[in-house]
């Protein structure tokens, strides 16, 4: 159990040739997730994780795509539901992320500091979001940060004011 977790790996290569780059595929289970305890030099944000569910991870040359569906997870305290989906993708060296599903106890500041986001650290966001989601972003820096984020939420409060049902489209 490296790192506190412990994962399940299927492996598929296709060793280069003069007229293709290597090419793998990576898929299997991962339990005990948590970014603060990878070895610092991974490029992962140090969020509080305890994640769960499956993986798959594809390489050809430089371009890579890794996706993934979690069992119940959480992170910065925020509950995950089952069935999540993320997604990370990098082709010619631009990078792209995606992720939907369900969320509980969301509260946005908690990920100011572990994100580096400092416009993020203030306190009209804190508060606790529940509800479905969906995200889409690119960029490999906050200064080229693009990002569109929808959200149905439920029983859910936001600098200091409550939202009993609130339909929301962030970009």
């Amino acid at each position: 159990a490296a790192y506190g977790a412990t994962a399940t790996t299927r492996a598929t290569f296709r060793f280069a040739t003069p007229q293709r780059a290597l090419s793998y595929t990576l898929a299997g289970t991962f339990q005990n997730v948590d970014l603060r305890r990878l070895p610092a030099k991974l490029p992962v944000p140090d969020l509080e994780t305890q994640a769960a569910g499956r993986y798959q991870f594809e390489a050809s040359g430089s371009d890579w795509r890794g996706t993934g569906e979690l069992s119940q997870s959480m992170v910065e305290g925020a509950r995950f539901g089952e069935g999540t989906l993320l997604g990370m993708e990098s082709r010619d060296r631009a990078l792209s992320y995606s992720a939907s599903g369900n969320v509980g106890w969301l509260n946005p500041r908690r990920f100011a500091a572990p994100l580096e986001v400092a416009w993020l650290d203030d306190d009209r966001f804190s508060g606790s979001l529940t509800g479905a989601f969906t995200f889409e972003g690119s960029g490999r820096s906050t200064d080229d940060l693009v990002l569109h984020a929808t959200a149905s939420l439920v029983d859910s409060a936001l600098a200091g004011a409550r939202f009993p049902s609130a339909e929301v489209d962030f970009e």
